[in-house]
């Protein structure tokens, strides 16, 4: 399945007094696609609308990332995959 922008994308951005950016948003409505493998027609669905804001608030600060045991990780290829033979 693949997610798409339906007309217009609205985008909106604040910057700050210090010219770093302190908000982020994007709305609009979406379709989603599935099909067209094997055979099957690609085929067009409603989606929902789409309205993400991101908001930036620690900028320029030191951050420490650790990486998830394997575990708990995932191979979104092969996930992707077998949601398409499936």
């Amino acid at each position: 399945m693949a997610l798409s922008i339906d007309g217009t994308l609205t985008m909106d951005l604040w910057i700050g007094g210090d010219n770093q950016t302190k908000q982020y948003r994007m709305r609009g409505d979406t379709r989603a696609t599935r099909g067209g493998t094997e055979g099957k027609p690609l085929e067009f669905i409603d989606g929902e609308p789409l309205d993400l804001t991101i908001t930036f608030l620690d900028i320029n600060q030191p951050v420490t990332v650790e990486a998830p045991p394997s575990e708990d990780t995932a191979d979104l290829a092969a996930s992707a995959d077998e949601a398409q033979a499936g």
